[in-house]
């Protein structure tokens, strides 16, 4: 991560951060708030993320699931993982609006925009974004842009 913004956060929380190479040339806003988020919502443990693009074809993954409801022809899938506190499935649908925030009893500052505009932007590019997570397991966010691959 190049952005200073970040710099500070990497280094006060001891973040662990790797990358396919292909998603340096592609990391926009959808990227820097989900990688923000999984420093923001850490486990005990330092924080450990990594962010990865595959080449999509015919809505299917290069690890062979379906990318649900995407529609997507070509394009590419972008994931971001981490290890931190995760995600009731209960609340998939609701962390995408805006406004809404999973209540973590105030120990954790937001607006609950972030999602809601990553899920914005991506929509306008033609994907569609969803989350894989188990609470105390970490996340993994999803997202397809569609596109030449």
């Amino acid at each position: 991560l190049d952005d200073p913004r970040y710099q500070d956060y990497i280094a006060q929380y001891k973040a662990r951060f790797g990358k396919d190479p292909v998603v340096h040339a592609w990391m926009g806003y959808d990227d820097m708030m989900l990688i923000a988020n999984a420093i923001k919502y850490r486990s005990a443990a330092p924080p450990l993320i990594h962010v990865s693009a595959s080449p999509v074809a015919e809505t299917e993954s290069p690890s062979g699931f379906q990318i649900p409801n995407s529609g997507i022809k070509t394009g590419w899938l972008f994931s971001v993982s981490d290890n931190g506190i995760g995600i009731d499935f209960r609340h998939f649908e609701q962390i995408f609006g805006i406004f809404q925030r999973v209540d973590h009893g105030g120990k954790y500052p937001g607006t609950g925009i972030g999602l809601a505009l990553c899920k914005k932007i991506v929509e306008r590019h033609g994907g569609r974004i969803w989350v894989e997570s188990e609470p105390g397991k970490g996340s993994t966010f999803h997202f397809t842009i569609s596109g030449v691959i």
